[in-house]
C-alpha cells in the first residue's frame, strides 16, 4: 500500500518541473529522479558513475478492449516509462461513471505500474452527449457533484489520479458553443484540480491541439483554454493525431506536430505537456476497376494498427515508402469475385474512434483498430478460375518506428514531458525495445540527457 506522502511528492516534483523547464535548468537525471522514486518508500539508487540513465518520457492510453496491453507495454517501456492510464471509464451524467474493464484487469494494471514505480492514471470520457457536459459545469450544484464524483473514484479505487477526456466539447457541441464553455471548463478544472490534490491525486487533461490564442476558425480547439488550465493541472496530453480524415492522407504529419508544439512551446510550461502520438494508420479505398458487385465498398477508409500496417505490407508483396511528411505509405489490391465464390472481406469499414468516445460510437465493443478485415485482404477461399469481376485499390498511410522516433525529437527539442501513445497494443514488433535501446545508445547533444537526436536509422523503420 502505497502512502499518501510520496504521492504528494509526487505532484511537488511535477510541479518543480513546470516551474523549471528540462532545457538546461534542472538537471534531467534529477527529474528522473525525483519521478522514479517519489511512488514507493524507498530512495532510488543512484546510476552508476559514468553512467546515465533515461528519462520517464513514455506514455500510453491501454484501451477498454485490449486491456492486458497495459501491463505489457509497461514491461515493454522498462526505465523510460512515466504514467499507464486505461481509456475505459465514461461519464454518463454529474454522478454517473460507467466501466468497461473488469476490477481485476484494473488490478493488474495498477500492480504493474506499481512495480515499475509509475502513476496508473485511468482516462474518463465524457459519454453525457451533445451540450450535456457543458450544462452540468454551468450550475454550481451539478459541477461539485460532478467533481466530488471523481475525487471519490480516484479515492476509493486507490488511483493515483485521473486522466479527462472530455472531447464533447470539441465535436459534438460546435465552436458556436466555446465560449461560453471556455470559462465554465477552466473554472470546473480549478476545483478539481485543488480537490484532488488536496487527496495527493493527480489531475491530467487530453484535449485536441490549439495552434494560436486568437478563437478563430484555424486557431484549433480553444475552448479547453489551455494557458487557463496549466497553472492547475499536471499534464496536459495533445492528441496529435487524426490529422486527415476526410480525405486520404497521413495521420499525424511532421510539419503538423511542429506546429503543435510550437504553439505549447510560446504559452504553456513544455515540461507539463505530453504530445499524442498514434500507433495507428488509416487504409483508404482509393477506387475501382470493372463491375463490381452489388454491395462492393468502392470508397471509404478504415482504421488500421501500426502492426497489421506492416504485415499487410508484406502479405501483399509491396514495398512502404516512406513521405516527407515522416508517414508509411503502401498500395495494394483486391481481386473481387462473383458472389457466389467469394467473400469479400477487403469491403469491410470501421467505426472511427481514435477521436471519439468509443463508449458511443463502439457499442458492440469491438477494436477499432481490428475490426477492419482489410489485413487478410480479398477473399477467404481460393480464386475461382474465372476473372475477377474487379479490382479495388487501396493505399494505406501508418506511422512506424521511424516516425515515432522523429516525433519525440521534436517532443525533446522543446522540452516537453514526453509522449502518450494510443493505443498501446496497436505497435509493431520491438517498439518499445527500440526506444529503449536507442535512448541508453544515443547522448544527447547537450550532454546532460541521453535522449536527444534520434536518427530514422537507430532501427529499421518499415519492417
Amino acid at each position: 500500500m502505497i502512502n499518501r506522502s510520496p504521492r504528494r511528492a509526487l505532484i511537488r516534483a511535477l510541479r518543480v518541473l513546470d516551474r523549471r523547464s528540462l532545457r538546461g535548468v534542472v538537471s534531467p537525471l534529477l527529474a528522473l529522479v525525483m519521478l522514479a522514486g517519489v511512488l514507493v518508500s524507498s530512495p532510488v539508487s543512484a546510476p552508476a558513475a559514468g553512467r546515465l540513465m533515461p528519462m520517464r518520457i513514455l506514455s500510453g492510453w491501454s484501451p477498454y478492449w485490449n486491456p492486458d496491453s497495459g501491463p505489457a507495454a509497461i514491461r515493454a517501456m522498462g526505465p523510460l516509462a512515466s504514467s499507464v492510464s486505461s481509456f475505459s471509464y465514461s461519464v454518463l451524467g454529474a454522478t454517473s461513471i460507467g466501466r468497461r474493464v473488469s476490477l481485476d484487469k484494473y488490478g493488474k494494471m495498477r500492480a504493474a505500474a506499481r512495480a515499475a514505480r509509475i502513476p496508473f492514471v485511468p482516462s474518463l470520457a465524457d459519454a453525457t452527449g451533445k451540450l450535456k457536459m457543458q450544462a452540468i459545469l454551468a450550475d454550481p450544484t451539478t459541477r461539485a457533484a460532478h467533481v466530488n464524483a471523481l475525487v471519490t473514484l480516484a479515492v476509493s479505487r486507490g488511483f493515483d489520479g485521473l486522466d479527462l477526456d472530455y472531447e464533447g466539447f470539441a465535436f459534438s457541441d460546435g465552436s458556436a458553443t466555446w465560449s461560453t464553455t471556455k470559462p465554465l471548463w477552466t473554472q470546473f478544472i480549478i476545483e478539481l484540480a485543488a480537490a484532488m490534490h488536496a487527496e495527493a491525486k493527480l489531475l491530467f487533461v487530453t484535449v485536441p491541439p490549439t495552434y494560436n490564442n486568437n478563437q478563430i476558425r484555424g486557431s484549433g480547439y480553444w475552448v479547453y483554454n489551455l494557458p487557463g488550465i496549466a497553472p492547475h493541472v499536471d499534464r496536459i496530453r495533445i492528441m496529435a493525431y487524426d490529422y486527415s480524415t476526410g480525405r486520404m492522407g497521413p495521420n499525424a504529419p511532421l510539419s503538423w506536430t511542429q506546429k503543435i508544439i510550437n504553439y505549447i512551446d510560446a504559452n504553456l510550461p513544455p515540461s507539463k505537456v505530453e504530445l499524442g502520438v498514434p500507433l495507428y494508420g488509416r487504409d483508404w479505398i482509393t477506387g475501382a476497376t470493372g463491375t463490381c458487385p452489388a454491395g462492393t465498398k468502392t470508397s471509404g477508409k478504415s482504421t488500421i494498427r501500426t502492426s497489421r500496417a506492416i504485415t499487410l505490407a508484406k502479405a501483399k508483396g509491396a514495398t512502404p515508402e516512406r513521405l516527407t511528411n515522416g508517414e508509411m505509405r503502401f498500395s495494394y489490391t483486391v481481386p473481387v469475385y462473383a458472389p457466389a465464390s467469394t467473400t469479400t472481406t477487403s469491403s469491410t469499414t470501421t467505426t472511427e474512434v481514435a477521436n471519439t468516445d468509443p463508449a458511443v460510437t463502439d457499442p458492440a465493443n469491438t477494436d477499432p483498430a481490428t475490426s477492419s478485415t482489410t489485413g487478410t485482404g480479398g477473399s477467404t477461399v481460393a480464386p475461382p478460375a474465372d476473372p475477377p469481376l474487379c479490382t479495388v485499390s487501396h493505399t494505406v498511410y501508418y506511422p512506424d518506428m521511424g516516425s515515432t522516433l522523429q516525433k519525440v525529437n521534436q517532443v525533446l527539442n522543446k522540452g516537453l514531458a514526453g509522449v502518450a501513445f494510443f493505443a498501446l497494443g496497436y505497435e509493431e514488433a520491438k517498439h518499445f525495445q527500440s526506444l529503449r535501446a536507442a535512448a541508453l545508445t544515443v547522448v544527447h547533444a547537450k550532454g546532460v540527457d541521453p535522449i536527444g537526436s534520434w536518427s530514422i536509422s537507430a532501427t529499421s523503420p518499415g519492417t
